[in-house]
């Protein structure tokens, strides 16, 4: 009778598994199929080695100044909104204070005039 095997990882584990597994088998059979000496194929696997990272490090350097790049500009649009509602909000409070100045003039002439009116019509009866 066949037994079957059933992998139950999860499919994202069964692929880094495999690709892991695939990896170590290709670098094993490259070594023993190689046509140089034990010495001069790490070297230069380890020359390829550095220039695959060096790589990945330019393409990662690439992705992330493009993604800080698109983040600066998402910053300065949202600071080109925040000043200009604060000159919206600075002009209003501006409007509104030379209102309320107005209002206060006007309230204290009012009074002034009343003061006046009635220091004048009881100074006249003494």
């Amino acid at each position: 009778m066949a037994h079957i095997i059933v992998d139950k990882r999860p499919r994202p584990a069964r692929f880094r598994y495999g690709f892991l597994l695939g990896g170590l088998l290709g670098i094993a059979g490259g070594l023993l199929l190689a046509p140089r000496a034990g010495r001069e194929s790490r070297d230069a696997l380890l020359d390829q080695a550095e220039v695959v990272r060096a790589r990945g490090l330019t393409s990662t350097l690439q992705v992330r100044i493009a993604e800080l790049q698109s983040n600066l500009a998402e910053v300065r649009e949202i600071l080109r909104e925040a000043v200009a509602e604060g000159r919206e909000v600075l002009r209003e409070a501006i409007e509104e204070g030379k209102k309320a100045d107005v209002r206060v003039q006007e309230e204290l002439r009012r009074e002034y005039e009343k003061k006046v009116s009635r220091d004048n019509s009881g100074g006249a009866a003494h």
